[in-house]
């Protein structure tokens, strides 16, 4: 371990080199990076190993999990230039959902962004619908890694309540695991980034389940394919990743720097250009990106808008992480399909 580096807990495609410059420019300290796949994965890493990071993101209602655990440290946000200029919506739920006591919060939104279906119209029809997934072509589908969403996704499918679908009843479980039973046929694979999913899509795939409909350009640019993405009428689920400072952090200061980093125009810009680009909480950095013509295609293409955020269901953490978790590891373990070994080992699957 790097004395002198910020321990950031991210998911991989956040690790963006010209945040890390800017923010070594502004301290001093280099970044060490650790992934995850999904929330559930990072929330025990750092439970087990509560001072091992100075920041760690997460989405949704997680930063509630965090802060019930005294895994976190609220912090004023006011010391963070983009939080007089978030956009709208992000800020109603931010003051909403993230709250922690007069003038702090648990986490600072920095990016957002809606979970969809990118599919190719010369080999499927557009899907309306989370049943569009179970009748795919045969090995053409690909999920994306984080089972709890994915779960999510099936009981909005089945006519759940949307207020619900993180609080299923051990019986419904078991009715969203015969759902995914029935997509078996269908699986070409699991996907975990966007190279694996590029790699889907030359290999044949016509239809991906994919966290954020920001990814449909760079897997268009990436792959050479003509593809389209859908939005299922039944809804659809919404995250505001947010940033939060360890209870443990060495250093405190320094990872309000980078949150402050991660979040202004010029950080937005460096993700825009070197990863998968999302759209932005800071309204001043996202109206930076539509002013690049490359960009305001891609965002334009997403269907990421505001009304759309405010219309979605937020990611949040199931109340029975086990059964989620549980019902997601059945259905890897029948796939005969290719999965990732990261994710067969934060399943505790072999091979």
């Amino acid at each position: 371990m790097t004395n002198g580096a910020l321990r950031v807990l991210t998911w991989p495609d956040y690790a963006i080199r010209g945040v890390e410059s800017l923010f070594g420019s502004a301290t001093g300290l280099t970044v060490e990076w650790n992934f995850f796949d999904q929330n559930e994965e990072a929330f025990a890493r750092v439970r087990a190993a509560p001072d091992r990071f100075d920041v760690i993101l997460a989405d949704g209602s997680w930063p509630g999990a965090y802060m019930r655990s005294g895994l976190i440290e609220p912090f004023d946000p006011t010391v963070i230039q983009g939080w007089a200029h978030l956009v709208p919506a992000v800020a109603k739920w931010c003051a909403k959902s993230w709250g922690s006591g007069p003038g702090t919060v648990m986490a600072f939104p920095c990016y957002w962004g809606l979970r969809g279906i990118i599919y190719d119209p010369d080999l499927v029809s557009q899907p309306t619908s989370w049943h569009a997934l179970s009748s795919a072509p045969r090995r053409s589908l690909w999920l994306n890694s984080q089972g709890s969403e994915v779960i999510a996704e099936i009981a909005l499918g089945m006519g759940i309540d949307p207020e619900r679908v993180y609080d299923l009843t051990d019986a419904e479980l078991l009715e969203v695991g015969t759902e995914l039973t029935q997509m078996l046929p269908a699986m070409g694979g699991v996907w975990r980034v966007l190279s694996e999913l590029v790699i889907a899509f030359q290999g044949g795939a016509a239809l991906a389940e994919v966290h954020t409909t920001s990814l449909l350009d760079n897997v268009v640019r990436t792959s050479g394919r003509r593809l389209e993405v859908a939005v299922p009428s039944e809804g659809t689920i919404a995250y505001i990743d947010g940033a939060m400072i360890g209870a443990l952090s060495r250093f405190p200061e320094a990872a309000m720097t980078f949150i402050d980093t991660l979040s202004c125009p010029e950080g937005v810009l460096a993700q825009w250009r070197e990863s998968d680009g999302y759209p932005c909480a800071n309204a001043i950095g996202l109206d930076l990106v539509r002013r690049q013509p490359e960009f305001r295609a891609k965002l334009d293409r997403s269907r990421a808008t505001s009304d759309a955020l405010e219309r979605a269901i937020m990611y949040g953490p199931p109340r029975n992480v086990h059964g989620y978790l549980s019902a997601w590891r059945r259905f890897l373990a029948l796939l005969e399909a290719p999965v990732p070994a990261s994710v067969r080992a934060a399943m505790g699957l072999s091979g």
